[in-house]
């Protein structure tokens, strides 16, 4: 509050979760500030999504009922997905017209892509940048590598709670010489592994936060043309337009196929060319952010 005081801002933008967005829509109402929430994860799905016994704790609903109390009294609120929005209706009895979607989105020129030349004459890299979790479904890859009978090398970068088990896993499938594990990296190495694959793999489970909350990392790899597997949910399909190669969640079996016909036909360029241009066209920032500042520019004058 003092530091707005100080400032004058003619609008406040908080951003997940409740934790951090509920003191700021206090001072707002304390100052008479205009308020907008954006909503870009459900922490409490989240967490009940690697932990099932999370369910029975009380803290679950209350962190879901004050994520829809900001959400309530915000002027305007932000959801990362159309599923988001309908969830907030539904659940929170957000009115529609308050309801904003701001997707994930890239600024291109940090995404560029990488000409692969030697493409048909090497053995394909598969890839998943991101936390090492359970409901990311990476055993779900693992199994469908060990389905295969000529599997592509999967790197995989990042780390957490899964890590150590996941890397058993792969050790007992008989994996170790074809998937690689690089653990925590910076975001310039991270960059630098992703322009070296071919395909990228996000083998997420059907749990509810995967329905509502995409990947900020499945937008970034199709602005690097990269061919993109993902499961078929409503989600991934609008977040993909379409564009992806889609399996049945949480099955090795209709993953392991759908990456066994992508080797055979190997189209990557032109599969790889339409994924960016849907980004070029639909998910750059600078379609979004007039949406964010529209408050502040009907704002003349902050009233603190």
């Amino acid at each position: 509050e003092d530091l707005c005081r100080k400032l004058r801002p003619a609008v406040i933008h908080a951003a997940s979760n409740h934790v951090n967005a509920l003191p700021a829509l206090i001072v707002a109402k304390r100052l008479g500030i205009p308020f907008q929430y954006e909503i870009r994860g459900l922490w409490e799905l989240s967490r009940l999504a690697n932990n099932p016994d999370y369910k029975r704790s009380h803290n679950l609903a209350l962190g879901l009922e004050l994520e829809g109390y900001v959400a309530r009294h915000a002027d305007r609120v932000f959801v990362i997905s159309e599923e988001l929005a309908q969830y907030a209706k539904e659940h929170w009895r957000i009115e529609e017209n308050r309801l904003v979607l701001l997707p994930n989105c890239v600024n291109p020129e940090r995404f560029t892509v990488e000409e692969r030349t030697e493409q048909g004459h090497r053995h394909p890299i598969l890839g998943y940048a991101g936390s090492l979790v359970a409901y990311e479904g990476l055993d779900v890859l693992l199994h469908a590598l060990k389905l295969m009978e000529s599997p592509p090398s999967l790197e995989i970068v990042g780390d957490g709670a899964a890590r150590a088990s996941l890397e058993a896993l792969a050790s007992s499938l008989g994996l170790l010489d074809t998937v690689v594990f690089f653990g925590r990296v910076s975001p310039k190495e991270a960059i630098k592994r992703l322009k070296s694959w071919d395909m990228v793999c996000l083998p997420r489970r059907a749990d509810m936060v995967c329905r509502l909350i995409p990947p900020l990392k499945l937008v970034e790899a199709m602005a690097m043309g990269k061919i993109i597997l993902v499961p078929d949910l409503p989600l991934f399909r609008a977040e993909t337009g379409n564009l992806g190669n889609f399996f049945e969640p949480g099955n090795p079996q209709s993953l392991a196929q759908v990456l066994a016909n992508l080797l055979q036909g190997r189209d990557w360029a032109r599969q790889g060319s339409k994924n960016r241009q849907y980004v070029l066209e639909r998910r750059l920032w600078r379609h979004f952010v007039p949406q964010i500042l529209a408050l502040a520019n009907n704002r003349k004058e902050s009233p603190c």
